[in-house]
C-alpha cells in the first residue's frame, strides 16, 4: 500500500495526548495542506485560526490536545461552503497523522461563538470579519495507539 493509503487507513480520532508541545513548522504544514484543499469553483471560503494556547484550546473541548486548528467559514449562504470546509479539515487531519501527530475532528460548544463569551473569544482568536465557526481540528501527539474504525464494505458497490 502506499504511503498516502496507508495513512488514509491507519488515522484514527485521538482523544488523549501527552503533554508535548507540537512544534510551529508541524502545525504550518499542516495548516498549509488545508490551504491546498480543494474547493468547489476554487472559491477557499476558509480560514484557519491556528492555535497552541494550551489553556485557550482547553476551552474548546479538544480531548486535552495542546493545539488546534479552528476553521472558519466565508459568512454567505451555500450548502457547500459546509461540504469545503469539511474537505480541507479531513486533509488537515491526514497531513496531521502523516508528521506522527494524533487528531480529532471536533465540534466545540457553540455557546463559546453564541453565548456571553463569544465577543472576548473572537476577539482573543483575532476572528477575522465577514467569517463564522465551522469546526475545530485538535492536534496534538497521541498518548496511546488508536485503531481506526472499522470498514463496512457493504456500504460500496460497483457497476461495470
Amino acid at each position: 500500500m502506499n504511503e498516502t493509503l496507508n495513512t488514509i487507513h491507519t488515522r484514527f480520532s485521538c482523544r488523549a495526548y501527552t503533554d508535548q508541545t507540537v512544534e510551529m513548522e508541524k502545525l504550518q504544514a499542516i495548516a498549509k495542506a488545508g490551504l491546498a484543499a480543494p474547493s468547489g469553483q476554487n472559491k477557499q471560503p476558509w480560514h484557519f485560526i491556528v492555535v497552541s494556547d494550551k489553556e485557550l484550546v482547553g476551552k474548546f473541548g479538544t480531548h486535552g490536545a495542546p493545539a488546534m486548528i479552528v476553521v472558519l467559514k466565508k459568512s454567505y449562504s451555500t450548502t457547500w461552503v459546509d461540504v469545503d470546509c469539511g474537505i480541507a479539515v479531513q486533509t488537515m487531519a491526514l497531513a496531521a497523522a502523516s508528521l506522527g501527530l494524533g487528531s480529532c475532528i471536533v465540534d466545540p460548544p457553540y455557546l463559546l461563538f453564541e453565548g456571553e463569551e463569544a465577543g472576548s473569544i473572537k476577539e482573543t482568536l483575532k476572528w477575522p470579519a465577514g467569517y463564522e465557526f465551522s469546526i475545530v481540528l485538535a492536534v496534538g501527539y497521541a498518548a496511546r495507539s488508536g485503531n481506526p474504525h472499522p470498514l463496512v464494505a457493504s456500504k460500496v458497490h460497483y457497476i461495470g
